[in-house]
């Protein structure tokens, strides 16, 4: 009983003890020195920033923001038709979405078909018996292409041109205009004059200088007859033709209804495979040629790789000016080296072209490594174990934030070395 008031002071003794530890560590950590309050309370110690040595390729690239389509749009507008106060969309052959093959009606205006058949050369004339060009010769592919073949003379509006130009649009229910009838009938006539003349001076049996001129003349009536035939027959009207590069295509949007007054678009056709298409500033678009590599990175998450197609100067914005250059642009088509899927129709993407590429072999760093001394000479600094070391260097080929480098002193730089590129100075 004697010894429990002694434990008890022995334990109250311990926790004062504690206690006064503990506030005394308190105290030291929260009161300071002057000189300590000031080291704390300035900026800390700037940091080296560096980047490593690398011995790869310094690219030039023109970045732009493009979307996934069809590699052809087709706009099909319509023509004045001939006859007609006002052109009037009588009859539409295909929806918005369905697919059209050659040789498919796609449309009537006024009465007159718009009859879709492949080609790359968009129709620019009435095409008529007789006429020549790479038009004409394109035609005939087309109507083979529908099934209406011909044996005339490539790019040479013959009769069998003619016969199938008829059978197309009588495959549809419609009569091609044609030209040239009445000239063939007056020149038959005059065929017929000259060979009742000639047999008449047989007959009276004429002199020889008359009978002579009567054979000129019929000769004569005869080639112009000759002449007439190839010039008569069917033709193809402008606008009734639609030629599109490639063949099934979809009919991507319809601009009209039955019974509308179409002044201008009827509908757009998209054909062809899978392109990326985007418009870069006139700036970036000077450094771009067309077969550059380029390469896509799709929205929400996709890649690939490409090269330029094509290219269309884009027209100003509507309203300003054309010299106004940073409001144009030209268009850019990327066809993918590997066909994109259907599900990446209408996808937005980041199209990344590379317009040019350093040669021959080299150590890259950023631009921002390489720094002039007062002397003139080019250098580097290499951080080893704390220490930043100069290196000479002579700079070469730069493009996208970094520079080709080389040395005249045998590994005095080496892949993997620790440039620097800047420093941190952190923050407060």
């Amino acid at each position: 009983m004697t010894r429990r008031p002694a434990n008890r002071l022995l334990g109250v003794g311990l926790a004062l003890v504690l206690t006064s530890v503990t506030l005394g560590f308190a105290a030291g950590n929260l009161i300071k020195s002057p000189a300590q309050a000031l080291a704390d309370a300035a900026p800390p110690r700037p940091s080296t920033l560096t980047a490593p040595v690398t011995r790869e390729a310094v690219r030039r690239t023109v970045a732009f923001d493009a979307v996934v389509t069809p590699q052809f749009e087709t706009v099909v507008r319509a023509q004045q038709a001939a006859g007609v106060d006002a052109n009037v969309l009588t009859r539409l052959g295909r929806r918005e979405g369905s697919t059209v093959a050659a040789g498919d009606l796609l449309a009537e205006i006024s009465g007159r078909p718009l009859i879709v058949v492949r080609g790359s050369i968009p129709m620019y004339r009435t095409m008529s018996p007789g006429m020549t060009g790479p038009d004409v010769r394109q035609l005939q592919f087309a109507l083979g292409g529908a099934g209406h073949w011909t044996n005339d003379a490539r790019g040479v509006f013959g009769p069998s041109t003619s016969q199938a130009v008829a059978a197309l649009y009588e495959e549809h229910g419609y009569q091609p205009q044609r030209v040239g009838d009445e000239e063939v009938e007056i020149a038959e006539e005059a065929v017929r004059s000259a060979a009742r003349n000639l047999t008449q001076l047989r007959q009276t049996e004429s002199d020889p200088l008359s009978l002579q001129f009567a054979q000129e003349d019929l000769a004569r009536a005869q080639a112009a007859a000759g002449e007439a035939y190839t010039k008569a027959g069917a033709q193809v009207v402008l606008g009734e033709l639609v030629f599109v590069p490639d063949l099934p295509a979809r009919v991507s949007d319809v601009s009209v209804q039955v019974g509308d007054v179409v002044e201008d678009k009827v509908l757009t056709l998209a054909s062809g495979p899978l392109v990326v298409r985007g418009t870069a500033t006139s700036a970036d678009a000077e450094r771009i040629r067309l077969g550059d590599r380029a390469q896509m990175l799709f929205s929400p998450s996709g890649s690939g790789r490409g090269r330029v197609l094509r290219a269309s100067r884009s027209a100003a914005a509507a309203g300003e000016e054309a010299a106004e250059s940073d409001q144009t642009g030209t268009t850019f088509v990327i066809r993918p080296s590997k066909p994109l899927g259907a599900r990446w129709l209408g996808a937005d993407a980041r199209v990344i072209v590379e317009t040019a590429r350093s040669e021959g072999a080299g150590y890259t760093v950023p631009v921002s490594a390489v720094s002039t001394a007062a002397d003139g000479t080019t250098l580097v600094h290499v951080v080893s174990e704390g220490e930043a070391r100069p290196v000479e260097v002579m700079v070469g080929f730069a493009g996208d934030g970094y520079v080709r480098v080389t040395t005249s002193e045998r590994r005095s730089l080496q892949v993997g070395d620790a440039v620097v590129v800047g420093t941190d100075s952190g923050s407060a």
